[in-house]
């Protein structure tokens, strides 16, 4: 059993869909578990790879798809190709992966996506109107990346940004209103490090992903055309495997290309709407859309730090545990809470216990700072030990200083809990 069996039952029956889900890496038999327990799938209508998993289901169960615990991101795949026989010649092979995206049923695909997406919009526009979206995207994009590199601070953008809108976006017209307000307001430009050179990695990463934050805020800002008349904006990502006379991103400018000629759709890498998704491997070929905006394991993370574990991971971990009544689940980590949050999701018998901050000020909190001889620290991860009758979990246990949750499988009501 493979992808493209599957992919080729779908073709004879409008109701069953062709699911491809990303998992961490060796837990894709969890995740064919979940799949089997939650929508009933058997092995004749599933399979898995590495980092992946494959099934059909019917159209009705995509909601239950959407909250599978295990995975990372969906895919609803629309049609697969077999021995494509490249020939070597890149205007050759370029041709033959143009002519494919003719072949698919794109309109069934896109009104999965639509249906979970909840899209609002113009999705099959007409070339006027995509003609005069394509003009107004142009518009905004270019402000929007100016503002981003101004320097100017967010106030000052924000009053800029009302202004451009009343000056009808016209470029040149909000440079030099720019250009003034860099002259008069040099006390707010943001400060230039004198020693770039001497900036690590992080920090520049850092600092792309703020500008990148405040280029996606301008461009809302800018944007002032009703949900209703945006016309649907794509990319395609491609993931190529094999010796290939053309690269991943040729692959996907030819393949999206067509697809744009065929609907009229406005091309944009970073804003957009809809993910095309090309998968190429050696002489065979799948395409389909991504359905997760983003990847599922983020829905316990709201910050990243040394120890944050993926939901998705807990998640598995967890199910190769086989938690049984009166077992005791401790984080001792408490990175992000996820090893104590999903045990609660997974049974609804779990109780949970929580331990909170221990406080500056010696005495107080519910848990105690107890140095042990050869420890490791390292900035502010001490270890300290609970108070005996205080968390409800015995005693003894070494648990982290800001804070740390365990689950304990039992018979009592889900009890509330509210995270630090």
């Amino acid at each position: 059993m493979d992808v493209f069996t599957l992919l080729n039952k779908t073709l004879h029956d409008s109701n069953l869909l062709t699911f491809e889900a990303t998992v961490p890496t060796g837990f894709e038999s969890v995740a064919m578990s979940e799949v089997q327990q939650k929508l009933h799938v058997d092995l004749d209508n599933g399979c898995k790879s590495r980092g992946r998993i494959f099934f059909n289901t019917p159209y009705n169960n995509w909601h239950i798809v959407m909250k599978l615990r295990s995975v990372d991101k969906v895919h609803l795949l629309s049609k697969g190709f077999q021995d494509l026989k490249f020939t070597g010649v890149m205007d050759n092979d370029i041709m033959t992966i143009k002519l494919l995206s003719t072949c698919v049923n794109w309109q069934k695909t896109i009104s999965v996506w639509d249906r979970v997406n909840s899209f609002i919009g113009i999705k099959y526009p007409s070339m006027a109107e995509y003609i005069v979206a394509k003009e107004i995207e142009t518009k905004i994009k270019a402000l929007s990346e100016s503002f981003r590199d101004s320097g100017l601070s967010s106030q000052i953008l924000d009053d800029l940004a009302n202004k451009a809108c009343a000056m009808d976006l016209n470029y040149d017209n909000v440079q030099l209103e720019m250009k003034k307000l860099q002259q008069y307001n040099l006390s707010l430009l943001q400060p230039e490090c004198p020693n770039s050179s001497t900036i690590n990695k992080t920090q520049k990463k850092l600092e792309l992903k703020e500008k990148n934050a405040l280029e996606k805020i301008m461009y809302n800002k800018l944007d002032k055309r009703n949900k209703e008349e945006k016309v649907l904006k794509y990319r395609v990502t491609c993931l190529r495997k094999g010796d290939h006379c053309f690269g991943s991103q040729d692959a996907a400018h030819h393949f999206g290309g067509e697809l744009q000629d065929q609907y009229n759709w406005v091309v944009d890498l970073s804003h957009y709407d809809l993910n095309i998704l090309l998968c190429i491997m050696r002489d065979e070929l799948y395409c389909g859309v991504t359905l997760t905006k983003e990847s599922l394991h983020h829905r316990n993370i709201t910050h990243f730090g040394p120890t944050t574990l993926r939901a998705t991971v807990c998640y598995s971990m967890l199910c190769l545990g086989c938690p049984n009544l009166g077992d005791i689940i401790v984080d001792p980590l408490g990175g992000g809470g996820s090893l104590s949050i999903e045990p609660l999701l997974l049974n609804t018998g779990l109780t949970a216990k929580w331990c909170t901050p221990v406080p500056e000020q010696p005495g107080g909190g519910w848990v105690e700072p107890q140095q042990k001889p050869g420890q490791v620290q390292t900035r502010d991860r001490r270890l300290v030990k609970a108070k005996p009758n205080r968390l409800g979990t015995g005693h003894g246990h070494l648990l982290p200083v800001w804070w740390a949750g365990c689950a304990m499988v039992g018979d009592e009501d889900l009890s509330p809990c509210q995270l630090p």
